[in-house]
């Protein structure tokens, strides 16, 4: 306390040398008790990195289809290894499909006929679920896709071309979505009861352009230079069309 009653001064306290290193010695040890409590475990990786993708194989097994003819008799996926020719005239299909559930991926590639008297692919029965998509059917003597007694099927971005027949024949319950029928000796696309033609195109076929049975449904697809331009069985309906020059 000062001399003069009225203030009070507080005096800092003095750590000595010997507190100063027990003080020390404690936080030395209380960093190493919170290492051992909190430790990451080591920084060296167990390893080298591993894939944790599958590839397209592995998600959907694909079988390739390197010549024709060439007959499907298992469900699965197929695809064009290259583009296909069976030998002149031969009286085979390209590729016979005799499974249900059977996807066929042409690869961007050609399916040519060269005078062959039968069609490109056949679907020759009721086989369900089947999808073809991605490519050209041309050159042969009956029909590029024959799938007429196929049901709920499905034909994505195929062009048909100077078949003896239609290019494209669905059966029943189908979809067509952007595929083309041009220079065919029938019809461009064809479909039966139920169907839907969406987005395609025919072009110089020898009779009509686009053609679908009772209760189907043809939207923005185009007609042109066909002798007929689009069909359509009772209770249909077609929106968004463009016929001329038929």
């Amino acid at each position: 306390c000062s001399a003069n009653p009225g203030v009070v001064h507080l005096r800092r306290p003095v750590l000595r040398f010997h507190q100063a290193i027990l003080v020390g010695l404690w936080l030395a040890l209380f960093e190493v008790s919170s290492a051992g409590c909190f430790g990451q475990g080591s920084l060296t990786p167990p390893g080298p990195p591993q894939p944790n993708m599958k590839t397209l194989s592995q998600v959907e097994p694909r079988t390739p289809i390197s010549s024709v003819p060439f007959a499907i008799t298992n469900s699965g996926s197929y695809y064009l290894a290259t583009n296909l020719t069976l030998t002149s005239g031969s009286f085979e299909d390209g590729i016979t499909v005799l499974a249900n559930n059977v996807t066929i991926d042409l690869e961007g590639f050609v399916l040519s006929g060269e005078g062959s008297t039968d069609s490109g692919i056949a679907v020759p029965n009721a086989q369900t679920n089947i999808v073809i998509r991605n490519g050209t059917v041309r050159g042969w003597g009956y029909r590029g896709v024959d799938a007429a007694e196929a049901v709920n099927c499905q034909f994505l971005q195929l062009c048909a071309s100077d078949n003896g027949d239609s290019g494209i024949a669905t059966g029943s319950g189908a979809t067509a979505v952007q595929c083309m029928g041009v220079s065919n000796g029938y019809a461009g696309v064809i479909g039966s009861a139920g169907c839907v033609l969406q987005a395609c195109t025919a072009i110089y076929n020898a009779n009509v352009g686009l053609s679908a049975n009772a209760g189907s449904t043809i939207s923005d697809c185009v007609s042109v230079n066909n002798i007929g331009g689009i069909i359509i069985g009772s209770g249909g309906t077609i929106r968004g069309c463009s016929a001329r020059f038929n």
